[in-house]
Protein backbone atom coordinates (compact mmCIF):
# COMPACT_ATOMS: atom_id res chain seq x y z
CA UNK A 1 0.00 0.00 0.00
CA UNK A 2 3.08 2.33 -0.64
CA UNK A 3 3.13 4.09 -3.81
CA UNK A 4 6.02 2.23 -6.08
CA UNK A 5 3.81 3.67 -9.45
CA UNK A 6 2.99 7.36 -9.70
CA UNK A 7 0.34 8.08 -11.63
CA UNK A 8 -0.34 11.36 -13.62
CA UNK A 9 -4.08 12.99 -13.42
CA UNK A 10 -4.74 11.99 -16.73
CA UNK A 11 -3.59 8.43 -16.12
CA UNK A 12 -6.36 8.14 -13.38
CA UNK A 13 -8.90 10.44 -14.91
CA UNK A 14 -8.43 8.18 -18.37
CA UNK A 15 -9.27 5.07 -15.69
CA UNK A 16 -12.13 6.29 -13.91
CA UNK A 17 -13.57 6.88 -17.17
CA UNK A 18 -14.07 3.33 -17.94
CA UNK A 19 -15.76 3.03 -14.91
CA UNK A 20 -18.15 5.89 -14.39
CA UNK A 21 -19.65 9.25 -16.66
CA UNK A 22 -18.58 11.45 -13.84
CA UNK A 23 -15.41 13.24 -13.64
CA UNK A 24 -12.81 12.38 -11.40
CA UNK A 25 -12.81 14.94 -7.85
CA UNK A 26 -9.16 13.85 -6.13
CA UNK A 27 -6.50 10.97 -5.65
CA UNK A 28 -4.09 10.35 -3.37
CA UNK A 29 -1.74 7.97 -2.68
CA UNK A 30 -1.78 5.77 0.67
CA UNK A 31 2.25 5.83 2.07
CA UNK A 32 1.71 2.79 4.01
CA UNK A 33 2.08 -0.73 3.05
CA UNK A 34 5.12 -2.78 1.95
CA UNK A 35 3.70 -4.39 -1.57
CA UNK A 36 1.53 -2.69 -3.44
CA UNK A 37 0.21 0.70 -4.53
CA UNK A 38 -2.83 2.14 -3.39
CA UNK A 39 -4.57 5.47 -3.67
CA UNK A 40 -7.72 6.74 -2.30
CA UNK A 41 -9.67 7.73 -4.89
CA UNK A 42 -12.75 10.20 -5.27
CA UNK A 43 -14.86 10.31 -8.67
CA UNK A 44 -18.83 11.56 -9.40
CA UNK A 45 -20.86 8.59 -9.54
CA UNK A 46 -24.38 8.91 -9.80
CA UNK A 47 -25.05 12.72 -9.39
CA UNK A 48 -22.38 12.64 -5.96
CA UNK A 49 -18.88 12.62 -5.00
CA UNK A 50 -17.95 8.78 -4.45
CA UNK A 51 -14.78 7.36 -2.54
CA UNK A 52 -12.82 4.54 -3.95
CA UNK A 53 -9.31 2.89 -3.18
CA UNK A 54 -7.54 1.24 -6.39
CA UNK A 55 -4.71 -1.23 -6.44
CA UNK A 56 -2.19 -1.11 -8.98
CA UNK A 57 -0.68 -4.57 -8.23
CA UNK A 58 3.13 -4.60 -8.23
CA UNK A 59 3.63 -8.32 -6.64
CA UNK A 60 1.48 -10.31 -8.97
CA UNK A 61 0.69 -9.84 -12.93
CA UNK A 62 -2.40 -10.00 -14.59
CA UNK A 63 -3.03 -13.64 -15.47
CA UNK A 64 -2.48 -14.08 -11.44
CA UNK A 65 -5.55 -11.89 -10.60
CA UNK A 66 -8.67 -14.00 -11.81
CA UNK A 67 -8.63 -16.12 -9.02
CA UNK A 68 -8.52 -13.42 -6.73
CA UNK A 69 -11.38 -11.50 -8.51
CA UNK A 70 -13.41 -14.46 -8.45
CA UNK A 71 -12.46 -15.21 -4.66
CA UNK A 72 -13.43 -12.03 -3.57
CA UNK A 73 -16.80 -11.92 -5.52
CA UNK A 74 -17.73 -15.26 -4.45
CA UNK A 75 -17.11 -14.67 -0.63
CA UNK A 76 -18.80 -10.68 -1.12
CA UNK A 77 -21.92 -12.38 -3.03
CA UNK A 78 -22.81 -14.51 0.36
CA UNK A 79 -22.80 -11.45 2.35
CA UNK A 80 -19.61 -11.63 4.01
CA UNK A 81 -17.78 -8.51 4.62
CA UNK A 82 -15.53 -8.71 1.64
CA UNK A 83 -14.92 -5.73 -0.80
CA UNK A 84 -14.77 -7.83 -4.33
CA UNK A 85 -13.50 -5.31 -7.20
CA UNK A 86 -16.09 -2.92 -9.70
CA UNK A 87 -16.46 -4.07 -12.59
CA UNK A 88 -16.00 -0.94 -15.18
CA UNK A 89 -18.02 0.01 -18.07
CA UNK A 90 -17.58 -3.08 -20.28
CA UNK A 91 -17.68 -5.47 -17.46
CA UNK A 92 -14.39 -6.60 -16.81
CA UNK A 93 -12.57 -6.01 -13.36
CA UNK A 94 -9.45 -6.19 -14.33
CA UNK A 95 -7.36 -3.00 -15.68
CA UNK A 96 -4.71 -2.03 -16.92
CA UNK A 97 -2.23 1.10 -16.02
CA UNK A 98 1.29 2.30 -16.08
CA UNK A 99 1.66 -1.20 -17.51
CA UNK A 100 0.68 -2.65 -14.82
CA UNK A 101 -2.69 -4.50 -13.43
CA UNK A 102 -5.33 -2.66 -11.24
CA UNK A 103 -8.12 -3.37 -9.03
CA UNK A 104 -10.95 -0.75 -7.91
CA UNK A 105 -12.56 -1.40 -5.05
CA UNK A 106 -15.29 0.59 -3.32
CA UNK A 107 -14.29 2.23 0.07
CA UNK A 108 -15.29 1.00 3.28
CA UNK A 109 -15.87 3.51 6.35
CA UNK A 110 -13.87 1.70 9.09
CA UNK A 111 -10.80 1.50 11.21
CA UNK A 112 -7.62 -0.63 11.50
CA UNK A 113 -7.36 -2.14 15.41
CA UNK A 114 -4.00 -2.92 16.15
CA UNK A 115 -4.88 -3.13 19.92
CA UNK A 116 -7.68 -6.22 19.59
CA UNK A 117 -9.63 -6.57 21.94
CA UNK A 118 -12.14 -10.14 22.84
CA UNK A 119 -15.02 -8.66 21.19
CA UNK A 120 -13.20 -7.84 17.69
CA UNK A 121 -11.08 -11.32 18.18
CA UNK A 122 -13.78 -13.53 18.44
CA UNK A 123 -16.00 -11.52 15.55
CA UNK A 124 -12.65 -11.93 13.35
CA UNK A 125 -12.64 -15.66 14.49
CA UNK A 126 -15.99 -16.23 13.45
CA UNK A 127 -16.25 -14.56 10.14
CA UNK A 128 -12.57 -16.79 9.26
CA UNK A 129 -14.79 -19.53 9.95
CA UNK A 130 -17.64 -18.02 7.51
CA UNK A 131 -15.00 -17.95 4.67
CA UNK A 132 -13.72 -21.17 5.12
CA UNK A 133 -17.14 -22.90 4.91
CA UNK A 134 -18.11 -20.61 1.87
CA UNK A 135 -14.28 -21.53 0.17
CA UNK A 136 -13.94 -25.51 1.48
CA UNK A 137 -14.83 -26.94 -2.09
CA UNK A 138 -12.70 -23.97 -4.05
CA UNK A 139 -9.71 -24.33 -5.23
CA UNK A 140 -6.97 -22.03 -6.74
CA UNK A 141 -2.88 -21.85 -7.11
CA UNK A 142 -0.57 -23.40 -4.81
CA UNK A 143 0.48 -21.29 -1.76
CA UNK A 144 3.50 -19.16 -3.79
CA UNK A 145 5.42 -18.58 -0.17
CA UNK A 146 5.42 -22.51 0.74
CA UNK A 147 8.86 -24.44 2.56
CA UNK A 148 10.20 -24.91 -0.81
CA UNK A 149 10.12 -21.00 -0.74
CA UNK A 150 11.47 -20.39 2.73
CA UNK A 151 14.63 -22.16 2.19
CA UNK A 152 14.89 -20.46 -1.06
CA UNK A 153 14.92 -17.43 1.28
CA UNK A 154 17.24 -18.61 3.69
CA UNK A 155 19.93 -19.24 1.19
CA UNK A 156 19.88 -15.86 0.55
CA UNK A 157 21.36 -14.64 4.34
CA UNK A 158 21.02 -17.43 6.89
CA UNK A 159 25.24 -17.16 6.63
CA UNK A 160 24.28 -13.25 7.73
CA UNK A 161 21.98 -14.34 10.70
CA UNK A 162 23.06 -13.55 14.70
CA UNK A 163 24.08 -16.65 16.84
CA UNK A 164 21.01 -16.44 18.76
CA UNK A 165 18.50 -16.35 15.58
CA UNK A 166 20.58 -19.34 13.93
CA UNK A 167 20.09 -21.52 17.17
CA UNK A 168 16.23 -20.75 16.56
CA UNK A 169 16.64 -21.43 12.77
CA UNK A 170 18.39 -24.83 13.63
CA UNK A 171 14.94 -25.87 15.98
CA UNK A 172 12.69 -24.15 13.55
CA UNK A 173 13.83 -26.36 11.13
CA UNK A 174 12.89 -29.76 12.88
CA UNK A 175 9.07 -28.13 12.91
CA UNK A 176 10.19 -27.94 9.05
CA UNK A 177 10.87 -31.56 8.36
CA UNK A 178 7.35 -32.25 10.11
CA UNK A 179 5.91 -30.00 8.22
CA UNK A 180 7.03 -31.97 4.84
CA UNK A 181 4.95 -34.76 5.96
CA UNK A 182 1.19 -34.09 6.36
CA UNK A 183 -1.43 -36.01 6.25
CA UNK A 184 -4.26 -35.86 3.44
CA UNK A 185 -6.79 -35.49 6.74
CA UNK A 186 -5.80 -32.30 7.00
CA UNK A 187 -8.41 -29.93 4.59
CA UNK A 188 -7.09 -27.65 2.04
CA UNK A 189 -8.80 -24.80 0.00
CA UNK A 190 -8.91 -21.35 -1.42
CA UNK A 191 -7.54 -19.00 2.10
CA UNK A 192 -6.68 -15.59 2.23
CA UNK A 193 -3.38 -15.88 3.80
CA UNK A 194 -2.71 -12.55 5.62
CA UNK A 195 -5.59 -12.19 7.60
CA UNK A 196 -3.59 -9.49 9.76
CA UNK A 197 -4.81 -6.62 11.92
CA UNK A 198 -4.08 -4.11 9.29
CA UNK A 199 -5.80 -6.18 6.86
CA UNK A 200 -9.23 -6.00 8.81
CA UNK A 201 -11.69 -3.29 9.33
CA UNK A 202 -13.99 -2.12 12.33
CA UNK A 203 -16.59 -0.11 13.25
CA UNK A 204 -16.85 -0.70 17.17
CA UNK A 205 -16.36 -3.99 17.06
CA UNK A 206 -18.05 -5.20 14.46
CA UNK A 207 -15.84 -6.44 11.09
CA UNK A 208 -16.82 -4.12 8.16
CA UNK A 209 -14.45 -4.86 5.92
CA UNK A 210 -11.43 -7.98 4.88
CA UNK A 211 -9.07 -6.59 2.35
CA UNK A 212 -5.85 -7.40 0.71
CA UNK A 213 -6.38 -10.49 -0.90
CA UNK A 214 -3.30 -10.49 -2.92
CA UNK A 215 -1.44 -13.46 -1.12
CA UNK A 216 -4.42 -15.78 -1.56
CA UNK A 217 -3.85 -19.50 -2.68
CA UNK A 218 -5.15 -22.82 -2.18
CA UNK A 219 -3.33 -24.31 1.11
CA UNK A 220 -4.76 -25.75 4.71
CA UNK A 221 -7.42 -23.99 6.48
CA UNK A 222 -5.54 -24.53 9.75
CA UNK A 223 -2.16 -22.60 8.21
CA UNK A 224 -5.06 -19.44 7.25
CA UNK A 225 -6.37 -20.10 11.65
CA UNK A 226 -2.85 -20.09 12.01
CA UNK A 227 -1.73 -16.89 10.87
CA UNK A 228 -4.17 -15.17 12.03
CA UNK A 229 -3.99 -16.11 15.42
CA UNK A 230 -0.60 -15.48 15.80
CA UNK A 231 -1.14 -11.99 14.79
CA UNK A 232 -4.09 -11.11 16.72
CA UNK A 233 -3.58 -13.10 19.95
CA UNK A 234 0.17 -12.78 20.53
CA UNK A 235 1.36 -10.48 23.42
CA UNK A 236 4.53 -7.80 22.54
CA UNK A 237 6.72 -10.73 23.86
CA UNK A 238 5.72 -13.50 21.65
CA UNK A 239 3.37 -15.71 24.69
CA UNK A 240 -0.44 -16.17 23.30
CA UNK A 241 -2.93 -13.84 25.21
CA UNK A 242 -5.22 -16.90 26.53
CA UNK A 243 -8.54 -14.37 26.72
CA UNK A 244 -8.18 -13.31 22.66
CA UNK A 245 -6.50 -16.47 22.01
CA UNK A 246 -9.84 -18.53 23.12
CA UNK A 247 -12.13 -15.77 22.26
CA UNK A 248 -10.55 -15.92 18.41
CA UNK A 249 -10.80 -20.10 18.25
CA UNK A 250 -14.27 -20.07 19.82
CA UNK A 251 -15.72 -17.57 17.07
CA UNK A 252 -14.01 -19.98 14.66
CA UNK A 253 -15.72 -22.93 15.60
CA UNK A 254 -18.54 -21.89 16.04
CA UNK A 255 -18.96 -21.71 12.43
CA UNK A 256 -16.36 -24.89 10.99
CA UNK A 257 -15.25 -27.68 13.55
CA UNK A 258 -12.02 -28.73 13.73
CA UNK A 259 -11.46 -32.13 12.76
CA UNK A 260 -9.29 -34.42 14.96
CA UNK A 261 -6.32 -34.56 12.53
CA UNK A 262 -6.36 -30.74 12.26
CA UNK A 263 -6.20 -30.45 16.38
CA UNK A 264 -3.30 -32.96 16.52
CA UNK A 265 -1.38 -30.61 14.12
CA UNK A 266 -2.33 -27.72 15.74
CA UNK A 267 0.68 -26.69 17.59
CA UNK A 268 2.54 -27.68 13.92
CA UNK A 269 0.64 -24.96 12.14
CA UNK A 270 1.22 -22.71 15.04
CA UNK A 271 4.99 -23.29 14.51
CA UNK A 272 5.62 -22.96 11.04
CA UNK A 273 3.36 -19.61 10.57
CA UNK A 274 5.72 -18.10 12.71
CA UNK A 275 8.74 -19.43 11.38
CA UNK A 276 7.31 -18.12 7.63
CA UNK A 277 6.65 -14.52 8.21
CA UNK A 278 9.81 -14.81 10.21
CA UNK A 279 11.68 -15.82 7.03
CA UNK A 280 9.76 -13.07 5.19
CA UNK A 281 10.42 -10.34 7.05
CA UNK A 282 13.91 -11.14 7.38
CA UNK A 283 14.21 -11.62 3.43
CA UNK A 284 12.54 -7.77 3.31
CA UNK A 285 15.41 -6.19 5.73
CA UNK A 286 17.84 -8.18 3.98
CA UNK A 287 16.51 -5.83 0.89
CA UNK A 288 16.52 -2.93 3.11
CA UNK A 289 13.34 -2.92 3.63
CA UNK A 290 12.75 -1.60 6.98
CA UNK A 291 8.98 -1.55 8.49
CA UNK A 292 9.09 -0.99 12.19
CA UNK A 293 5.48 -2.20 12.43
CA UNK A 294 6.67 -5.30 10.39
CA UNK A 295 10.09 -6.02 11.67
CA UNK A 296 11.91 -9.58 11.90
CA UNK A 297 11.97 -9.46 15.82
CA UNK A 298 8.38 -9.77 16.53
CA UNK A 299 7.83 -12.79 14.34
CA UNK A 300 11.57 -14.05 15.90
CA UNK A 301 9.76 -14.00 19.45
CA UNK A 302 6.37 -15.35 18.50
CA UNK A 303 8.16 -18.09 16.61
CA UNK A 304 10.62 -18.80 20.04
CA UNK A 305 7.50 -19.34 22.48
CA UNK A 306 5.80 -21.49 19.84
CA UNK A 307 8.54 -23.32 19.70
CA UNK A 308 8.55 -23.58 23.65
CA UNK A 309 4.86 -23.90 24.16
CA UNK A 310 5.08 -27.04 21.37
CA UNK A 311 2.18 -29.70 23.04
CA UNK A 312 0.76 -27.65 25.11
CA UNK A 313 -0.37 -25.94 22.40
CA UNK A 314 -3.05 -28.76 21.71
CA UNK A 315 -6.91 -28.61 21.53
Amino acid sequence: MAVYTKLSQAEMADLIADFFNGPLIHFDGAADGMENTTYFVTAEHAGKPQDYVLTVVETLSFEQLPFIVELTTQLNAKGLPIPCPLQDKSGQALKHIAGKPALLFPKVIGSHQLAVNQQQCFAIGELLGQMHLTTLNSSGPANPRDLNWCYAQLERFQNKLSTVDTQLLSRALEVCKQFEALPATLPKAAIHGDVFRDNVLFANNEVVAVIDFFMACEDHLLLDLATTVNDWCSTPGGDLDDVLYSALLKGYQKHRTLNASEKSHWPLFLQFSAFRFWVGRLAYEFDGLHNPEKAAAIYRDILSKRLEQGPTLCL
